[in-house]
């Protein structure tokens, strides 16, 4: 676990507090709840999806939302890898971001280092852009 450790510090710019082995188990108790999480909306300040969104040839209205509960439940959303299991980029991730920038979130791709050497080299970030009050 010391090694996935530093591999999602160095990707994600956490610090050592951010991570713990029960956030691994936490995220895999979960996502079988997905699309409804039971948390309170915001409750998060950060999520974080890697090797489901994209990686499992999901059709595009479970992508749509499973990333729009990921939204209601943290201020900030970093999906990893945006290769689809083919190797590819996903054709989900355009009409994705799209649909993201209508509902006034902020979405960037950030390079992030590739430790497999198989071209896994971006995230996407997704942020809200409103003030909630």
């Amino acid at each position: 676990m010391e090694i996935a450790n530093s591999v999602y510090q160095q990707m994600y710019d956490l610090t050592e507090s951010d991570l713990s082995k029960s956030i691994f188990e936490f995220s895999a108790q979960n996502a079988a709840q997905l699309p409804r999480l039971p948390y309170a909306t915001n409750q998060f300040d950060l999520a974080l999806c890697t090797d489901f969104i994209f990686h499992h040839g999901l059709p595009s209205e479970d992508i749509a939302s499973t990333v729009k509960e990921l939204c209601r439940i943290a201020s900030e959303v970093r999906l990893f890898p945006l290769l689809d299991n083919q190797g590819k980029m996903s054709n989900e991730l355009g009409p994705l971001m799209l649909m993201l920038q209508k509902k006034n979130y902020g979405v960037e791709v950030r390079e992030v280092p590739d430790q497999t050497g198989k071209g896994r080299n971006a995230m996407l970030r997704i942020w809200e852009q409103e003030c909630r009050l």
